[in-house]
């Protein structure tokens, strides 16, 4: 009897942890699926469960109206297990119907993950198709339960997201922009931190000031080829944006569009783009690479404000203006090339420049305007090339290096030597060698 015991303990023993004891090294078969746990090869003891499967889940069917069914469609990360399941649209939704427009708001609803369903039905039998979000709709500062709202599903008939519709909500985290979209308006994504990605489909056409500023989360941005204006604002403050290409589509970056992107290391502004107006990249302090191309024609007051590291930078000739303080600040500067078709170096453009050693002034110039060059420190070599002295503002070559030095067309050296604005550089004046 007690040998009988014995051997069924053992069995037991056996049973529950694969092996007689745990004296042996487990020797790990394939890893845990889905579908098997992982188990030692030798002894078949599980060390280490099943893996949950997890899904990813798509809106394959919307539902048609308030509070019916349509179906999500759901994808495993782990193994591509395909599942479906029932999927009910949000009730509470506010719906209202000017001009033959439905829009959707958040009402009473208090769902924090957000269901717009294809039609509203309301008093009309057959129903009628929404395709907007309303202007504050989802507003979190007015609407107070817009703050809880992590993700938000819009219907295929959806075609407008209205200004400041998702305003302030701080835990938004999952939003499906799909290619029926055509427009986003002001300040729609205004101060969404959560969200971490942004596709911008090629039907989208509009996108207002300030859309996603304030996305201090926003890692990634693409834009689609149906937009040709970035408005001014509307990247404004993305602190975690790292690199954008602007599509040959747009036409004109606008004011502070992407200032205070503070991780932007790059930028990739396609041909097509003709304007790139004030304080774009202001405050881009990590941004290392930009490229102009020759479509642009001007680049407003202080685009590349306080861009720190900021190296070196090709101004094409294809640029005829450049705005005061345009790289005001840019204390890693040693490089630039100006266009030859400048005629204007403005006020305070390159001042604060601390690693600029040299810079080539083209003949079309004219003007340099007042501390253009100030705080240059290391600036020991202006060549200019006109044959008429330049007119010079106040304080142009304030605190730059005391090595400076000017070199001129040979046979406009005593004309630079005896004007009036260059008589008190006249020493260092020389004559270009060729």
């Amino acid at each position: 009897m007690r040998i009988a015991f014995t051997v069924l303990l053992a069995v037991i023993i056996f049973l529950f942890t694969g092996c007689e004891d745990d004296s042996h090294t487990h020797s790990p078969g394939p890893a845990a699926t889905c579908e098997e746990p992982q188990k030692c090869k030798e002894c078949g003891k599980v060390l280490k469960p099943k893996i949950m499967h997890d899904y990813v889940w798509v809106i394959s069917s919307f539902p048609n109206f308030e509070s019916t069914n349509g179906e999500e469609t759901g994808t495993c990360k782990n193994c591509l297990l395909i599942n479906k399941r029932s999927i009910t649209s949000t009730s509470g939704l506010a719906y209202t119907i000017v001009d033959g427009i439905c829009s959707v708001s958040i009402g009473i609803a208090e769902a924090s993950e957000i269901v717009i369903p294809i039609e509203y039905k309301g008093t009309n039998p057959t129903g009628i198709i929404i395709t907007k979000i309303a202007n504050d709709g989802f507003h979190a500062e007015i609407t107070k339960t817009g703050r809880a709202i992590t993700a938000v599903r819009f219907p295929d008939s959806l075609t407008v997201i209205d200004s400041k519709a998702f305003y302030g909500c701080a835990v938004l985290t999952d939003i499906n922009i799909h290619d029926n979209i055509t427009s986003i308006g002001s300040e729609a994504f205004f101060n969404c931190p959560k969200l971490y990605e942004i596709i911008i489909p090629d039907s989208v056409t509009f996108i207002g000031t300030s859309a996603f500023s304030g996305c201090t989360g926003l890692k990634s941005v693409i834009i689609g080829t149906g937009v040709n204006l970035i408005r001014d604002k509307t990247f404004s403050e993305c602190r975690k944006l790292a690199s954008i290409i602007i599509p040959g589509n747009v036409t004109s970056i606008g004011k502070s569009a992407f200032s205070g992107c503070i991780s932007l290391v790059s930028v990739t502004i396609n041909a097509g783009v003709s304007s790139i107006n004030d304080n774009a990249f202001e405050g881009c302090t990590v941004l290392t690479s930009v490229i102009i191309p020759d479509s642009v024609t001007s680049i407003g007051n202080g685009v590349f404000l306080n861009c720190t590291a900021l190296a070196g930078i090709v101004i094409p000739n294809s640029v005829t203006s450049i705005g005061y303080s345009a790289f005001n600040g840019c204390t890693a500067l040693a490089g630039i090339t100006i266009s030859s078709n400048v005629t204007w170096i403005e006020d305070f453009t390159f001042s604060g420049c601390a690693a600029l050693k040299e810079v080539t002034i083209p003949e079309s110039v004219t003007n340099i305007g007042m501390n253009a060059f100030n705080g240059c420190t290391s600036l020991k070599s202006v060549t200019l090339l006109g044959d008429t002295p330049f007119k010079l503002g106040t304080g142009v070559f304030l605190d730059t290096s005391g090595d400076i030095e000017f070199f001129v067309p040979a046979n406009s050296v005593a004309l630079y030597k005896a004007d009036e604005n260059w008589i008190k550089w006249a020493e260092k004046i020389k004559a270009i060698v060729k």
